[in-house]
């Protein structure tokens, strides 16, 4: 089955000099990008992984097990999870049906 995760990880810092997570956040994703069999994709506020729900796991699990430590021993993650079994569905043609409903609106 496929599908769209999305995260939004906070990693918690010991001893940081600076509140910028974009470091961090970048090791994540090049850590979740290892995993072949899922794409993934960054945004202001969050990271989508898409593919088969197994892979999105397995790459969910093995980047988190990496990312987690010395200097970074908790993480806080949101993570919301659209499946879809009626059709195929990517961020992308997700966004453009909204894009095209809302032309059709003239907004």
């Amino acid at each position: 089955m496929k599908g769209i995760l999305e995260i939004s990880l906070i990693p918690i810092k010991i001893d940081a000099k600076s509140a910028s997570l974009s470091d961090e956040i970048a090791r994540f994703f090049v850590l979740l990008k290892e995993n072949k069999n899922v794409n993934v994709e960054i945004y202001p506020t969050s990271t989508v992984i898409t593919g088969e729900l197994e892979d999105i796991f397995s790459a969910l699990n093995n980047a988190i097990s990496k990312f987690v430590s010395g200097d970074i021993p908790r993480i806080v993650a949101m993570m919301k999870l659209d499946l879809r079994i009626d059709k195929e569905a990517t961020p992308k043609t997700k966004y453009e049906s909204v894009k095209e409903k809302i032309n059709k609106l003239g907004s």
